[in-house]
């Protein structure tokens, strides 16, 4: 075994997984698009996935996740916003981004 081999042994876990013909090649050039390598555009969706699923905010590893981690409270604010009606979440969005567009100003 090479000393590489060993270190990478001694310090890594591998997670393998399977996917769908022509999937591995998507998720390589969504990667190439972000600028990052496949393995590295998973990890970071798995961080994210966690910190916005996983009921508190979870600090990014090494790197900020692809995108916005939103906390426990802002997930559910959304989720909040999200069981509103059709009309009145419309309504709320709508007024939101007057908002903003108002302090763009």
């Amino acid at each position: 075994m090479s000393t590489n081999q060993a270190y990478k042994k001694a310090n890594y876990d591998q997670i393998l997984f399977r996917v769908k013909k022509g999937v591995n090649e998507q998720y390589t050039q969504w990667a190439a698009a972000m600028g990052v390598g496949k393995m590295e555009m998973i990890r970071r969706a798995i961080e994210e996935y966690i910190a916005n699923h996983g009921g508190e905010h979870v600090a990014p590893v090494k790197s900020a996740p692809i995108g916005t981690v939103l906390t426990a409270e802002q997930r559910k604010i959304l989720d909040a916003v999200d069981s509103l009606p059709e009309s009145s979440r419309k309504a709320l969005l709508k007024f939101l981004q007057t908002l903003v567009d108002a302090k763009l100003d």
